[in-house]
């Protein structure tokens, strides 16, 4: 039986049928022929590997072994967080330094009253503990005389023993007799009565109390000596209150009161500073220098006088700020011991100076 073809069985349905079998056949081979794709950061088997490796011969490729880091011995020591910086060999100068007072006080009236004597004056050196004058003291002055005489009486009567020996020998003889009155009835029964017996005991322990008592008011008079004494030193204090005495080796600069004026309690009555040693003030920077570089080293400092003359000083570094500052600088001081050249000192607060600090 021949199968005869229908009209519309032409080439053109024939090649439209067989059209998309073909792309799907070729499609098919194409993906075949493309690498199989695996997960991002899946790791092979190493079975996987194995098996390749023998199949096509060459030498298994596993993966990348990581060793762990050796751990540190017990006995090695920590590093330090910020080594210390070796010295730059050069030593550091600073520019634009200044002079600085180390004390300067104003001396004040510490008790109120007439200022009664002043001998400061201005550029007058003083030295350490020495009157320049006083306030109104006549008043702890006559309070100290009677304070004064009453310590001596008192110290007096405490010194004295008197009244404990009194006592003593009352409660001797009230014991003598009592015991006197012992042996008598032990001789005779009824030579004493009972209740003489009994004044003559209670004689002797009433002489005997008084004999205590004298040593309790013995005491109480050694306390009321010291406590006078204690009036006596209240009242030197009270007159060395109202001395105006310089504080420490300087110079006078200012006098605020005269004689004759009130001085209230706290009121300066005369400022005096410190000449002999001065500070200098300069600033470093912590980019160059550790302070352990810098604390403790002598330094020359240069300071210009007037008609440009220039003086140097030698001194030492006594302070290292341990602040930076937002300039990544740290503060330095450092003193010198100044002089003098005809009388007066060389060297004033408030000039400007150049320091050098010697590293070595």
């Amino acid at each position: 039986m021949s199968i005869i073809p229908s009209r519309t069985d032409t080439p053109m349905r024939r090649l439209s049928v067989l059209l998309p079998c073909l792309v799907l056949v070729l499609l098919a081979f194409a993906l075949r022929g493309l690498p199989a794709l695996e997960p991002a950061g899946a790791a092979t088997l190493p079975s996987e590997k194995t098996g390749a490796s023998e199949k096509t011969g060459s030498p298994a490729v596993g993966p990348t072994e990581v060793k762990p880091a050796a751990p540190r011995a017990a006995n090695r020591p920590a590093e330090p967080q910020r080594p210390a910086a070796a010295p730059s060999g050069k030593d550091p100068v600073i520019e634009n330094c200044r002079v600085e007072l180390i004390q300067g006080v104003e001396v004040p009236g510490i008790e109120p009253g007439v200022l009664m004597s002043l001998e400061a004056k201005e550029g007058m050196d003083v030295r350490q503990g020495t009157t320049l004058g006083h306030i109104d003291d006549r008043e702890p002055k006559m309070q100290r005389i009677i304070s004064k005489l009453e310590h001596e009486a008192a110290k007096e009567q405490a010194e004295s023993d008197i009244d404990i020996q009194y006592a003593h020998d009352a409660w001797e003889q009230a014991r003598a007799e009592y015991e006197m009155d012992m042996k008598a009835n032990a001789m005779n029964a009824k030579a004493i009565t009972k209740l003489d017996m009994m004044k003559a005991k209670l004689a002797e322990i009433k002489a005997k109390a008084g004999w205590e008592k004298a040593k309790i008011d013995q005491r109480k008079l050694v306390f009321e000596s010291d406590t006078k004494a204690a009036k006596v030193d209240a009242a030197d204090l009270s007159i060395e209150r109202r001395q105006i005495r310089a504080p420490f080796d300087g110079v006078v600069t200012n006098v605020y009161r005269h004689p004759g004026e009130w001085v209230a309690a706290g009121d300066p009555v005369i400022k005096v500073i410190q000449v002999d040693r001065l500070r200098i003030e300069g600033s470093l920077s912590a980019k160059d220098y550790d302070p352990p570089e810098i604390d403790g080293r002598p330094v020359s400092v240069e300071a210009v006088l007037a008609h440009g003359r220039k003086v140097t000083f030698d001194g030492k570094v006594v302070f290292v700020s341990p602040v930076v500052s937002l300039a990544e600088e740290y503060v330095v001081f450092a003193e010198v011991t100044n002089r003098r050249e005809n009388g007066l000192w060389v060297l004033s607060p408030g000039l400007p100076a150049t320091m050098t600090i010697h590293l070595k």
